[in-house]
């Protein structure tokens, strides 16, 4: 070691001698980069599909009633699937869903974008999170909520 604190020319440490070799050899360092860049790539991509709120609904294989928090969602939700939505899925607003009579043979999912209609998503978001439903994408925006057969949701949403 020098005098001054800093590992002299001559002297070798394991990292030292690592990093050395790496520099020498630019293309490891190349490969290398590569290699992390498409796992993660293909990672994200793998990710992407299953952040869709939606994509939960078009690939379940049974029933599925989808219960927006903001009242423009059943438009939306038409327009992401070209206006072929799937035959299992039924999309209804949350002031109609704790109207309705309740679904038979369904999976219930709770959509809320709390972004949207002045703060209700915000408010049918606090309900969900009351009741415990379970969460299955969660994100500052948007949240999805498992309902289970929906009778506790129309109770909660039936309170003013």
């Amino acid at each position: 070691m020098a005098s001054n604190g800093r590992r002299a020319h001559g002297d070798s440490s394991f990292l030292g001698s690592v990093a050395d070799r790496l520099l020498a050899r630019p293309w490891i360092v190349l490969a290398a980069a590569l290699v992390v860049q498409t796992a993660l790539f293909f990672a994200i991509q793998r990710d992407l599909s299953t952040a869709d709120p939606l994509y939960y609904a078009r690939y379940a294989h049974d029933r599925v009633v989808l219960v927006c928090g903001d009242f423009r969602c059943p438009m939306f939700t038409d327009l992401h699937f070209g206006f072929a939505s799937p035959a299992n899925l039924v999309v209804v607003a949350a002031p109609d869903f704790a109207i309705a009579p309740p679904p038979e043979h369904a999976r219930v999912r709770l959509l809320v974008q709390l972004v949207r209609s002045g703060g209700v998503g915000k408010d049918v978001a606090r309900r969900a999170e009351e009741l415990g439903l379970r969460r299955i994408l969660w994100h500052p925006d948007v949240r999805l909520y498992d309902a289970d057969d929906g009778a506790r949701l129309r109770e909660a949403l039936a309170k003013p």
